[in-house]
């Protein structure tokens, strides 16, 4: 081969280099099942993958540590955030019958759920030993407060209906041992036995 045969072979490389650098370039669609993003060490920090599940779109730290997850399975949709350590700390769910929140500790214990859905929503917070201290729910008809011990127990809860406020105070075997009201007639109040018997009441 000749020098001037080299030049022009290389011409033509060159040329077919330059168009499908071009065609990279415009096009629009890319098709497959998995598409790995790797840093300049080689790592994988971002996965878009096709499972038998669903869509994942997996996010990771240079560590390679998954750090965030976007998922889509049926008709949920699931966002998960974690921390250094792979932990699930925040889940966000969309389904068919509402949407829900989670906050967990390093333990991937649940401290904080919200729950909003067709019937209403709630509002959960727990401690650190998974004990549920605060409840709050709404829905078209009521409003609920509710405040636990450390054991789990319910020991006072504030319920409004039809605009009429109520609040009881229970002791730790869950009976209600206080109570207090406004209604059409106006506010009473009265406390109970153990047996939830009347032991005094005003008016």
């Amino acid at each position: 081969m000749t020098i001037e045969e080299r030049i022009a072979t290389l011409e033509r490389e060159l040329q077919d280099t330059k168009t499908e650098l071009e065609k990279m370039r415009t096009q629009e669609t890319v098709r497959g099942k998995k598409l790995v993003l790797l840093d300049d060490k080689g790592k994988t920090r971002i996965a878009l993958i096709i499972s038998e599940h669903g869509p994942a779109l997996i996010m990771a730290d240079e560590q390679g540590e998954t750090r965030a997850m976007l998922s889509v399975i049926k008709e949920d949709a699931r966002l998960s955030l974690m921390d250094h350590d792979g932990k699930t700390r925040v889940a966000l769910t969309i389904c068919a019958n509402g949407s829900a929140l989670i906050l967990s500790d390093e333990k991937e214990e649940e401290r904080v759920g919200l729950n909003s859905g067709n019937d209403g929503a709630t509002l959960r917070l727990y401690d650190q030993a998974g004990k549920l201290r605060v409840g709050t729910m709404a829905d078209k008809d009521s409003a609920t407060l509710m405040l636990c011990d450390a054991a789990d127990r319910e020991r006072l809860m504030l319920v409004v209906s039809d605009d009429r406020p109520e609040i009881s105070m229970m002791d730790e075997n869950g009976k209600t041992r206080a109570a207090m009201g406004i209604g059409d007639k106006g506010a009473g109040i009265g406390l109970l036995n153990a047996d939830e018997t009347c032991l005094w009441s005003a008016p």
